[in-house]
């Protein structure tokens, strides 16, 4: 009797396997990052790749039992396999099918209305739709064929690119759907109730990236009613036609607002516009009007289409070369010029599910640990993607991550629970993971890092230059900027200097802070939020809260009193209504300092209102405090009150001024009015 590798094909992970090599790692990232020159000819077609280990055979044979040898499709199966026993894969599966199987060889074209197989000791690489055969490391090294060949596919033709898990143990693949979903493919993967082995089906699962869970009989009829969508291959009057249904935008943005409370109109439309149509394509619709009112009755599709617009792809130090720069250039300068007094501040916005957080964690305790000092490090990672944040804050991480980090950080930073990572106590607790949605919440401040990658390719240019101007705000002087490689500082780029050109990494150049270009949460683009009738069923489509926020503004802007928002250290993040009057530049180097901008004869009994107000849960009150503005003395009452923080550590307050009807005349002003006598004093007893 044949050795039952040689039929099921039993995967060498688990006990085989040992933790990859530093070597490997880098072998393998130069490998990817050399094909990613894009697709290559006849991109109308599909690659699917398919991955599959113990058990995978028989749901191989399930699958192409019920495929059309017609399809147009290219499938690519990687299995792991024994590189000890001949495979009998070719010879089982032409039993099932009259699809052509051939065994990839390197060079080999790929063609429509193939199957390809991998061969033992390789991995497999779709490059300019050619394979690109690399031999795999020694047995000491854990070896992913599956995710590099759904990363592979997925640079080479972009959105069509398929990936489809099958039965097996471990969790390769895992990785590789992601970097499939990031560019619009689709991601199959076979239902745990099915597969003789769940390890790699439950992994993909995990990742919230499966498109569809079923069985293998039923994937095939799924896939083709994906590709013969009519939107699969839009015409250009098709792309017109979804051009001209932007009405219906709105609708859709109140809907993803309303149960994500994520403002997504100044999302680039391009981007929206390709999520759009795959979502609509994999619920089997045709047009907007009825992909809206699916929407309006189904919260769950809503949310599915959030996570589609919110898909961040991230690993342990992605970009090893751009992690290698903070190491050597950027980390120890910060290190060296900190104290044990104030605790180091990072943030890292868009963190998705945390990977780079904790990357950047690791490398500044390892830096402080080499520098032999007792400093402190508290890290801000932010997403508005909640469900990411929860899976950050575990801190648990599947055994593929062995990929990115060498064994020794391994073995110092992770403890290995079965088939899992989890990350030490010590770099969790640098980290506080909150939510935090960079186009309508105030910045974080006095911050020496910001790590801002690959989110602000997905804004449009205008709310990319608000957002700059934020993370701008945020820096201490001489504060460092880290973007994605895509990404570009625009009109910022005088106010940074450049540390390294090529991974984008910038250092603030001036001690002040750039002025917002627009209000916090004020919508740039038009159209965002305008309603219009739809159909019979669209008054459920727009939201109560349209309504109380346009009675909001109208009673702000008739009865509230003028008032500016502060943080902690005075300085000014909004103003509202007419407090500009109360404000203005004095020679000298521009200040956002509150007390640097009102008048003389009011920043004593302001300092000192702040100071309260920071220190006590009620606001703070100064009556008849009088303010001279040009040739006129103002009587005003000063109150100051504190915000709730909510999930911020920062404080911020408001600031009111509450003029009394009437100004009068300086020479009018009677010499025993209140002056600031009283309130120096306070502030003498409050110091």
């Amino acid at each position: 009797m044949a050795d039952a590798r040689t039929l099921t094909q039993e995967p060498l992970d688990g006990a085989d396997l040992a933790v990859m090599d530093r070597r490997s790692s880098s072998t393998e990232d130069s490998l990817l990052n050399s094909l990613a020159a894009g697709p290559g000819p006849g991109t109308q077609s599909y690659i699917v790749g398919i991955g599959a280990s113990a058990g995978g055979l028989e749901a191989l044979e399930q699958f192409f039992s019920t495929m059309s040898p017609n399809s147009g499709l290219t499938f690519v199966i990687v299995q792991h396999l024994s590189p000890d026993f001949k495979s009998l894969m070719a010879e089982i599966l032409a039993r099932r099918t009259r699809i052509p199987i051939t065994r990839a060889e390197h060079g080999m074209a790929l063609h429509p209305n193939h199957i390809y197989l991998n061969t033992p000791r390789t991995n497999l690489i779709v490059s300019g739709r050619k394979f690109v055969l690399h031999e795999q490391e020694a047995r000491t090294t854990l070896h992913l064929p599956i995710d590099m060949l759904f990363q592979s596919i997925a640079q080479d033709v972009g959105d069509h690119a398929i990936g489809i898990v099958l039965s097996g143990t471990g969790s390769d693949g895992a990785r590789g759907v992601r970097a499939i979903k990031e560019v619009g493919g689709l991601v199959i993967v076979q239902s745990e109730e099915t597969a003789k082995f769940d390890g790699m089906p439950h992994s993909a699962v995990a990742t919230g990236m499966a498109d569809y869970i079923l069985s293998p009989q039923e994937i095939p009829a799924r896939l083709l009613d994906y590709i013969h969508h009519p939107w699969t291959f839009a015409t250009t009057a098709q792309e017109s036609q979804l051009v001209t249904e932007e009405e219906w935008l709105p609708h859709i943005f109140a809907l993803l607002h309303k149960y994500s409370s994520i403002d997504f109109s100044q999302y680039k439309y391009s981007t929206i516009f390709r999520r759009l149509q795959r979502r609509m394509v994999i619920n089997h619709i045709e047009t907007f009007a009825e992909y809206v009112i699916h929407l309006q009755n189904s919260p769950e599709e809503v949310s599915k289409l959030a996570e589609d617009l919110l898909i961040s792809v991230t690993r342990f130090f992605r970009d090893r070369e751009a992690f290698s720069v903070l190491e050597r250039e950027v980390i120890p300068k910060i290190v060296a010029s900190a104290t044990p007094e104030v605790p180091i501040r990072i943030w890292v916005a868009g963190c998705a599910t945390g990977e780079e957080a904790y990357s950047i964690a690791i490398l500044f305790q390892e830096q402080i640990v080499r520098s032999n000092q007792a400093l402190r490090v508290k890290i801000f990672a932010t997403d508005v993607d909640d469900a990411a944040l929860a899976q950050a804050s575990e801190g648990v991480f599947s055994e593929s991550i062995a990929v990115d980090i060498s064994p020794q950080r391994l073995a110092q930073f992770f403890v290995k629970t079965g088939t899992h990572y989890v990350i030490d106590r010590h770099i969790r607790e640098m980290i506080l993971f909150t939510t935090h949605d960079l186009t309508t919440n105030p910045p974080f401040t006095k911050v020496d890092l910001v790590s801002c990658r690959n989110l602000l390719i997905y804004f449009e240019t205008q709310l990319q230059q608000k957002v700059l101007s934020l993370l701008h705000f945020a820096l201490n002087p001489k504060g460092i900027l880290f973007l994605g490689p895509s990404e570009s500082l625009g009109a910022l780029t005088e106010e940074f200097s450049t540390v390294d050109k090529k991974w984008k990494i910038s250092q603030k150049r001036r001690r002040s802070r750039l002025l917002l270009s627009a209000p916090l949460g004020q919508p740039q683009r038009e159209h965002a939020f305008r309603y219009t009738s739809l159909l019979p069923v669209s008054k459920r489509l727009i939201p109560q809260d349209v309504t109380i926020q346009r009675a909001y503004k109208a009673l702000i802007h008739s009865f509230a009193p003028p008032a500016v928002l502060v943080n902690q250290a005075s300085e000014i993040l909004h103003v509202f209504g007419d407090a500009g009057k109360f404000l203005s530049i004095r020679p000298g180097e521009p200040s956002l300092s509150i007390t640097q901008l009102v008048p003389p004869d009011l920043a004593i009994s302001l300092s000192t209102a702040l100071h309260k107000a920071s220190k006590i849960a009620e606001p703070v009150v100064y009556r008849d405090v009088h303010v001279g503005l040009g040739n006129e003395v103002h009587t005003i009452d000063l109150r100051v009150q504190a915000l709730e923080k909510g999930n911020s550590e920062e404080l911020y307050l408001l600031v009111f001024f509450i003029e009394s009807p009437l100004p009068t005349t300086a020479s009018s002003l009677s010499h025993d009015a209140p002056d600031t006598g009283k309130y120096l004093l306070q502030r003498v007893t409050d110091l």
